[in-house]
C-alpha cells in the first residue's frame, strides 16, 4: 500500500507538470497559475521535480515501513538516522542546483 500510494503521488505529480507545459491549456491558467499561483515551469524544471518527489517519497517510504504504526512512534537507529539525513540533503542539493542541464 505504501508502494502504490508513492506510485500514484508521483504520476500525479508528473501528468500535472506535464499539463502545466502547456501554456494555452485552460488546467494551466485555471488550476496551475490560478489556483495554486504556480509559475509556468519548462521540462528540465518538470525533469527536476520529478527526480525530487521520487527520491524524496521513496526514501521517506523506508521510515513510514519500518514500523506497524506511526512513523514517528520509534527513533530510527542512528546509521538510518544518518543516512536518510545524507540522502535528503544530497537530493535536495542536486534539485537546488538545476543539476540536469
Amino acid at each position: 500500500a505504501l508502494g502504490l500510494s508513492s506510485c500514484c503521488a508521483s504520476t500525479l505529480l508528473l501528468l500535472a507538470s506535464l499539463h502545466s507545459l502547456e501554456e494555452g491549456s485552460r488546467f494551466a491558467q485555471d488550476f496551475w497559475a490560478g489556483v495554486l499561483h504556480l509559475p509556468m515551469l519548462n521540462y528540465t524544471q518538470v525533469q527536476t521535480m520529478v527526480y525530487l518527489a521520487i527520491s524524496l517519497l521513496g526514501f521517506l517510504t523506508i521510515f513510514s515501513a519500518r514500523t506497524r504504526g506511526p512513523f514517528c512512534s520509534r527513533r530510527p537507529g542512528a546509521p538510518l538516522l544518518v543516512a536518510g539525513i545524507f540522502a535528503l540533503a544530497a537530493s535536495s542539493a542536486l534539485a537546488g542546483t538545476d543539476f540536469l542541464t
